[in-house]
């Protein structure tokens, strides 16, 4: 028992003397859960965001009291689909010929719940007939919506899991202490890693493009040249958040919690799985400028509206210039030893 009792008393000692472990440890999990408790309030009221034409004016101000409900009039087709391939809304109703016709994906269970909501006030406002039809626009499908999501989440990964992780476990070896006492230079030092990582960041999203167009039919309606540009920038980006992530981790523990704490957060709020439009106004403000939230707009752009480099020029410098003050900082601060 006595050795048991002094094994853990060294345990516990080696825990409590390091605060950056007790940190991630009990303060990161407590906020994080705080940041999507406050995201995902079960008590405050859901709304789903649903685009509507042609409404009769009684009937729009049964659906603009509806507080489960969103509401944008749209005025043309060209608009209906902008929003529809953004995810801004997740069903379209319009009402032509004495019948309302709703249009959204079945597969998608926010645009369900929408529907439901949508029939609810209806039936209590409107006895003319509905019929219910599937969204035929290439790119408004909630697959369509997710891909590119997906391809960009790939690349923030790809550069804080690949190189981010990659110096923190070099630096607890003492690889980095190695490294520091040669005469390469820092600089050449991070772009060898950042462009090793990034061939493998293209092959594997690469080979999920392939893949999942093959068996989704996703449209491509933009320029190939502009989605490789983007793609590039966002990774470079990233790499330089990747570098900051890593300049002071020196434990398991620590870097796992700084990678995850710049991840999930992003994966969550930059409208990977679902569009970030439903979320307040207040927070929408701020997440549109995330780094992930930017590069998935932009590749979600491309694929499903496609968009050209004088669309895309100002929101891209924005994330590059993100990324490289990020690397500056990494770069000034990267503990070596």
């Amino acid at each position: 028992m006595k050795q048991i009792q002094q094994l853990f008393l060294i345990s516990v000692r080696e825990f409590l003397r390091e605060p950056g472990i007790l940190f991630w440890a009990f303060v990161f999990p407590i906020s994080l859960a705080l940041v999507l408790g406050l995201a995902f309030d079960t008590n405050r009221t859901t709304q789903y965001p649903i685009g509507l034409s042609q409404i009769p004016p009684d009937v729009l101000k049964k659906f603009e009291q509806n507080p489960h409900l969103k509401i944008d009039v749209l005025e043309n087709k060209d608009q209906v689909n902008a929003f529809l391939k953004k995810g801004k809304i997740v069903l379209f109703l319009e009402f032509r010929q004495n019948a309302y016709y709703v249009y959204y994906d079945k597969n998608y269970d926010n645009a369900k719940l929408a529907y439901l909501e949508v029939i609810k006030t209806l039936s209590n406002s409107s006895q003319n007939q509905i019929i219910e039809k599937e969204i035929e626009i290439a790119g408004a499908r909630y697959i369509d919506y997710f891909i590119p999501g997906l391809i960009a989440m790939g690349v923030m990964n790809s550069a804080l899991w690949g190189i981010g992780w990659t110096f923190i476990n070099m630096r607890i070896k003492k690889l980095l202490k190695i490294f520091s006492a040669s005469p390469v230079n820092k600089n050449y030092f991070f772009i060898a890693f950042v462009f090793a990582r990034g061939l493998l960041s293209i092959i594997e999203n690469l080979l999920l493009v392939v893949i999942v167009s093959f068996f989704f039919k996703i449209p491509f309606l933009g320029n190939l040249f502009d989605l490789i540009f983007v793609y590039l920038v966002g990774y470079l980006s990233f790499s330089g958040i990747a570098i900051f992530a890593a300049c002071r981790a020196n434990t398991t523990v620590v870097g796992n919690g700084i990678i995850n704490a710049i991840t999930l957060p992003m994966m969550v709020f930059s409208g990977i799985f679902f569009s970030y439009h439903s979320f307040p106004e207040v927070l929408v403000r701020i997440i549109q400028y995330l780094p992930l939230t930017i590069l998935a707009d932009l590749i979600r752009g491309i694929f499903l509206e496609g968009i050209i480099w004088k669309d895309y020029i100002f929101p891209l410098s924005i994330l590059a210039f993100q990324g490289w003050i990020f690397y500056l900082v990494g770069k000034k601060y990267f503990l070596w030893k």
